[in-house]
Parts: C-alpha cells; sequence; structure tokens
C-alpha cells in the first residue's frame, strides 16, 4: 500500500512531534495547531508600545534618525528574549521578526531600503551558533519583502555584555565597535536587533554605517525598557 504526499507528511509530523513536542517556548505548555513558537495566552501578555518615532528618547541618539520597538520589556517578554539567546531557538528569532513586521508593516516599512541586523563578534558566534538578531532580521524582511544584508556590518571586536553597564560604559563599550565591509549606496537603513535599551550599540552601528555613506539609519528592535 503506497501513501499519498499527505498522508506522508501528516506521518512525519505526528513522528516529529511525539518525539520534539511543540510547546510555547514561555510557559512550556503544549502548542495548540495554528499557534507557532509562543501560546496564544502568552502573546496576550506582550504589551505593545504603541508608539512611532521615539528616537528623541533614547539617551544614545546620535547617528540614529528614527527608532522603532514593538513591545514592551516585561516578563513574558523577557522569557522570550532568553530562551532565544540561550536555547538554540534561531527559529523563535525569525517568527519574532515577523510578528515585529506585522506589527510596523503600516508605519516604517515604507520608510526602509535595506535592513541590517546588530552583529555579533565572530567569537560570540562560535559560542552560540548564530546571530539571535540576523535570524529577527530575515524574518523582517521575509515579511516585508525586502533585502537585507548580515555580512555587510561587522564587530571587529569584542564587547562585553551591555546589561551591567550604565548608560556611559554602554557607550564606551561600543565605541568605534563596528565597521563597514564596504561603502554602501545612499539608502534608508534599518538596524535591527533584539532589545533597545540606550540606544549605544544603534548609536554605534549607525556611525559606521554614515561613515560609508548610508542616507539614514532606523533603529527597529522587537523590545525596549518601560519608561518610567
Amino acid at each position: 500500500m503506497y501513501l499519498s504526499i499527505k498522508q506522508f507528511n501528516n506521518i512525519f509530523k505526528a513522528t516529529v512531534d511525539m518525539f520534539y513536542p511543540r510547546i510555547c517556548h514561555i510557559c512550556t505548555k503544549g502548542l495548540e495547531q495554528d499557534e507557532e513558537v509562543i501560546c496564544t495566552h502568552c502573546f496576550q501578555q506582550f504589551e505593545p508600545t504603541n508608539k512611532k518615532n521615539w528616537v528623541n528618547e533614547l539617551t544614545h541618539s546620535q547617528h540614529i534618525s528614527e527608532a522603532f520597538s514593538g513591545w514592551y520589556f516585561n516578563d513574558h517578554f523577557q522569557r522570550l528574549i532568553h530562551s532565544m539567546k540561550y536555547s538554540d531557538s534561531a527559529k523563535l528569532g525569525f517568527v519574532l521578526g515577523s510578528m515585529l513586521g506585522q506589527l510596523f508593516e503600516n508605519n516604517v516599512k515604507k520608510q526602509v531600503d535595506l535592513l541590517i541586523p546588530v552583529p555579533l563578534h565572530s567569537m560570540k558566534i562560535r559560542q552560540r551558533g548564530y546571530n539571535q538578531a540576523e535570524w529577527i532580521t530575515r524574518g523582517l524582511a521575509k515579511q516585508w519583502n525586502l533585502d537585507y544584508k548580515s555580512d555587510l556590518l561587522i564587530r571587529h571586536r569584542p564587547t562585553v555584555s551591555q546589561t551591567t553597564l550604565d548608560s556611559s560604559q554602554r557607550l564606551k563599550n561600543m565605541a568605534d565597535a563596528f565597521q563597514l565591509r564596504k561603502p554602501i549606496p545612499a539608502l534608508r537603513i534599518g538596524v535591527v536587533d533584539d532589545i533597545l535599551t540606550t540606544g549605544a550599540t544603534i548609536s554605534a552601528c549607525g556611525k559606521a554605517l554614515e561613515s560609508a555613506g548610508s542616507k539614514a539609519v532606523i533603529a527597529i528592535t522587537c523590545g525596549t525598557p518601560k519608561l518610567e
């Protein structure tokens, strides 16, 4: 008895689900058939920023024309970002990038010519196995049908984690950490990362991009801390 392609796919999926169960990356409960990576309940706990351009609220906004973040960095969102970075969940970044693209489909997409992820140093890539910002960028690029370049901007020296640094230390840590492999056309570049806090990292990226010929640098991130 021969199986149809549909029957084979159904059996294959059932086998995969048996050995690699589909669970929510936040609460670890099983996902429903129409859910992807995050269950509906956990996604409903996300807090959209509902902000337009908030570049003037950044501590370090030099070399950044506009700044957009999708959701506030609450407990649920923090667990998702941690899972994406430290649980070998590159696919999670792609899905999150697609969700971000849907959120900003109408007011940001038309302002961007090219997407670039904030790069990791090669040493960090070897440790983690992937750059979460690149996977977010891939999802965003597919959602917006835009080009992205993951090898144009590089982090040519290692930097320490920004999480434990204050504002001035963050700026010093990122100073001249990035460089371009070659000049770029006068385009509006969307620089993509998971979290935007003070703006120090993307500002440093923006400096390198501007020196290479970009027309404008737009910060696009999934999350941002809630303003007091």
